[in-house]
Parts: structure tokens; C-alpha cells; sequence
């Protein structure tokens, strides 16, 4: 593998700060909450993890939304055009269809660039 960036989402539990320090590409999943849609930033720009949890106590109905494979495209080819290997740690395939809509765009992005690497990992494993 040449130089390589670690690409994981937004549910890899870990804060900005050692996202930022690993240097971790980070892809954000959406949670909806009521009425409102919110991006899971890891540093909680769009919303507090204690009032994303008040909303949650308040018995307001939650659903999150997966990114889509431009989200991914959009991150990873920049990415190939550098002359980058790519290995992308995806949240649990049992979990959410983060995973697999990460491994259709490495799929896609690894036929137009035959000389990279994509490797994608289900964090289920």
C-alpha cells in the first residue's frame, strides 16, 4: 500500500481532537429528531450530545440517515487523485448501510483507478 488515509464515519466514537490528531477523514451521518435534521459532527457543532439526548428523553421520534455514495465519492476521490490508498473503517454493517454504501463507492472509485487501493472494513468484524 503507497501513502494511505484512514477514512471512518462519524459513529467511530472518538472526539475531534484525536480525529484531528490521527488525521482521520470523516465522513457525517445525519440523525433526525422530531422535525429537525441534525449532522453528527464529532465535535457536536450541530447539536450538544446532552441536548441531543434531552430530545431523546422527551420521547421525540429519532432516525438516522446513512451517506449516500456521492458523500463517499466525494471524499475519496480527491483522495485517489493525490496518489492516496484509502482504508475505510465503516460502522457496523448490522447497525446501519454506512458499510455498504462505503463499499459501493470503493467499488465504483476502484474501476476508475485501477492503480489505487480501497480497503473497506466492517467495524462488525
Amino acid at each position: 500500500m503507497n501513502n494511505y488515509v484512514i477514512i471512518t464515519d462519524s459513529c467511530c466514537d472518538l472526539p475531534q481532537r484525536l480525529a484531528s490528531e490521527m488525521a482521520l477523514s470523516v465522513i457525517n451521518l445525519s440523525v433526525l429528531v422530531g422535525d429537525k435534521s441534525y449532522v453528527n459532527h464529532l465535535d457536536w457543532r450541530d447539536i450538544s450530545g446532552g441536548a441531543f439526548y434531552d430530545l431523546l428523553r422527551d420521547k421525540n421520534a429519532s432516525s438516522t440517515s446513512a451517506p449516500s455514495i456521492g458523500d463517499f465519492v466525494q471524499i475519496m476521490e480527491p483522495l485517489l487523485n493525490e496518489g492516496k490508498d484509502i482504508l475505510y473503517l465503516g460502522f457496523s454493517s448490522a447497525l446501519s448501510s454506512t458499510y455498504s454504501t462505503g463499499a459501493l463507492a470503493a467499488q465504483e472509485l476502484m474501476e476508475q483507478y485501477p492503480g489505487r487501493k480501497i480497503v473497506v472494513v466492517d467495524s462488525l468484524r
